[in-house]
């Protein structure tokens, strides 16, 4: 698979933490190393315009509008459960 190898990236269930499903913290945590749309797609074995709606949600329930700044606020996520 092209996505992140496990215990590299944020942590799915800390990504669900801010409000996304599953399916949404799947890609975010993907986004977040820097995995192309793509490659998520393939990784997850689902459809790019899939991905592109994922991503319209995320975007949404953390009230950000590009991949950089949702990235940060998974990092950010990560980082506050690990303390």
């Amino acid at each position: 698979t092209s996505g992140p190898k496990r215990g590299i990236g944020p942590d799915e269930r800390d990504l669900e933490t801010l409000g996304l499903t599953p399916a949404q913290a799947r890609v975010l945590r993907r986004i977040a190393t820097g995995t192309s749309t793509a490659a998520i797609a393939d990784d997850l074995q689902i459809a790019q315009r899939t991905v592109h709606k994922h991503l319209q949600r995320i975007y949404e329930k953390l009230d950000v509008s590009d991949r950089s700044a949702a990235a940060a606020k998974a990092w950010e996520a990560a980082q506050n459960e690990g303390v």
